[in-house]
């Protein structure tokens, strides 16, 4: 018999002690616990000895001394409570607790048989969601896009004030009412297909058309998104709403106007077109007569010195020296040579260009480029091209873009002077400069210096910069000068080391003066 009771009590402290709760029995004369477990006084933060000697006013942070009396007396009237309070821990941390209490004789006296339940955490996480979801309602009543949620069934789950004003309804009126009969009728079937289709995925954006309460046409755009549930499973469908009417009617009306506006710029373009031919046919002829004026001006001259010298040696006959006879065959020899030259140089400028690339050396072309001219002992050629650059061009056209800025640097110079040559590296580009030390170039002329049949010298037709030009650009490059009167100037190649295609070339003439050649390209 002793040994089973001594079995029961040690069954119970054990269930006392290792309960997961935490368990008071309290004295309702002192208010202090005379038994307790370890979770009780644990929880709160003291041990077991510091716990024994507090009564529950020390812990308890809602009610005082006087109310927690008051407290015991009704729980011993009525058998028992069930309450929610809060704790005080050690550290002062203030702690929700859920407490059943139960009055109990044990000996012939009363005892109070508590059960705590600290609830902090779940309390924290209900206020969390509380406030979540006060937060997200609120969002979706002042959105102002239309928030529309549907069920399985594509029927009313929720809409926001917004969504309700766009199609004038109440929120109420709009209620368990499926999203078909808010669509015009012939959208109905088009629109049932097509959700049908969308369920199968989560996400879709679409525009389409639906009926004010007024019956106005109410255009949307809508972005939906499938409402899913923890397994996975499909719950309904959340529709986001834009007001587009006012960019539909806005897009018609620019659509109006851009095809009115289209067959305007057709009609005028067609009116242009006939003006442009006409106006081409009589700048060609005003351009021809113009060149015919000025290629027959810079004939004449070499012709009339061949005529002249042919005129000499015809009257004077077998009388004429031998001096004087070879004297008049180098002056037609040297008349024919110019005359040569205006006609290559207008052959050239006028046919199409087409480029050789093969890998050189810069340093090099500029070398066999002086030795070609014939340059004064008063002019100094200083070369100083890095000799081991090398870059792909069209060797022969650039040796002759470097002779014509040899040969114009040397003309700048008519008493003495110095050329100077540098080259400059990039990442993907070559610079060579010419800088003479000359007279410069009139600011007047600047601009016109590239221009082909523009020229300020007493022969020539004007082509030398311009062919330049054409065979720097045909090559992927730019060209460029910078001067200053009676102090030198500097013209600037800039080329791309590896350029972009194996061979160049040009369908069409570029850079013709606007009173001039711009009309043959027209043709």
């Amino acid at each position: 018999m002793n040994t089973k009771l001594g079995d029961s009590e040690q069954c119970y402290h054990a269930l006392f002690n290792q309960a997961p709760l935490g368990i008071l029995v309290i004295d309702p004369q002192t208010a202090m616990s005379v038994e307790f477990n370890d979770v009780a006084h644990s929880q709160l933060g003291y041990s077991r000895e510091e716990f024994s000697k507090l009564r529950i006013s020390d812990f308890e942070a809602k009610e005082t001394a006087d109310e927690i009396n008051a407290h015991l007396v009704r729980i011993l009237r009525e058998g028992g409570d069930k309450f929610e309070t809060e704790h005080i821990t050690k550290k002062g941390e203030i702690r929700d607790v859920l407490v059943t209490a139960r009055a109990v004789e044990l000996g012939g006296k009363s005892f109070f048989y508590c059960i705590f339940h600290d609830v902090t955490e779940i309390r924290r996480i209900q206020d969390a969601l509380i406030k979540s979801e006060l937060l997200y309602r609120q969002l979706v009543n002042v959105a102002q896009e239309g928030i529309w949620v549907l069920d399985s069934n594509y029927c009313t789950v929720l809409v926001n004030p917004r969504m309700a004003e766009m199609l004038g309804y109440a929120e109420s009126e709009m209620g368990k009412r499926s999203i078909f009969e808010f669509l015009n009728k012939k959208d109905i079937k088009q629109t049932k297909q097509f959700l049908g289709q969308f369920n199968q995925s989560s996400k879709a954006h679409f525009d389409y058309e639906f009926a004010h309460k007024n019956g106005s046409r109410v255009y949307a755009g809508i972005a939906t998104s499938t409402i899913y549930d923890d397994e996975g499973n499909a719950l309904g469908t959340l529709v986001m709403v834009s007001d587009i009417t006012d960019r539909k009617v806005l897009e018609k009306r620019v659509k109006n106007y851009s095809n009115h506006l289209k067959s305007m710029v057709e009609l005028r373009t067609a009116q242009l077109k006939n003006t442009n031919e006409r106006l081409a046919r009589s700048e060609r002829l005003a351009a021809i007569g113009e060149l015919a004026g000025m290629v027959g001006h810079d004939l004449r001259n070499p012709l009339t010195g061949i005529k002249n010298a042919a005129y000499y040696l015809k009257k004077k006959g077998k009388t004429i020296s031998e001096a004087q006879a070879k004297e008049m065959l180098e002056i037609i020899d040297k008349a024919i040579d110019h005359s040569n030259k205006i006609i290559n140089d207008l052959l050239d400028y006028s046919r199409e260009l087409h480029l050789d690339l093969a890998e050189c050396s810069p340093h090099a072309l500029l070398d066999e480029a002086v030795r070609m001219i014939r340059v004064p002992d008063r002019i100094q050629i200083v070369n100083l091209v890095h000799v081991e650059t090398r870059i792909r061009v069209d060797a022969d056209k650039i040796m002759r873009v470097f002779i014509n800025l040899i040969k114009n640097a040397v003309d700048a110079m008519p008493e003495k002077g110095t050329l100077k040559i540098t080259s400059r590296r990039t990442k993907d580009t070559l610079e060579i400069a010419f800088a003479d030390t000359g007279m410069g170039i009139p600011e007047e002329t600047l601009s016109r210096i590239f221009s082909p049949l523009f020229t300020t010298k007493a022969q020539g037709m004007g082509f030398g910069l311009a062919i330049c030009k054409r065979i720097v650009e045909a090559h992927g490059g730019t060209i460029g000068v910078e001067t200053a009167v009676n102090k030198g100037t500097t013209f600037t190649i800039t080329l791309p080391v590896k350029p972009k295609v194996e061979v160049g070339g040009e369908k069409t003439w570029i850079n013709m003066p606007e009173s001039l050649l711009s009309t043959t390209t027209k043709a």
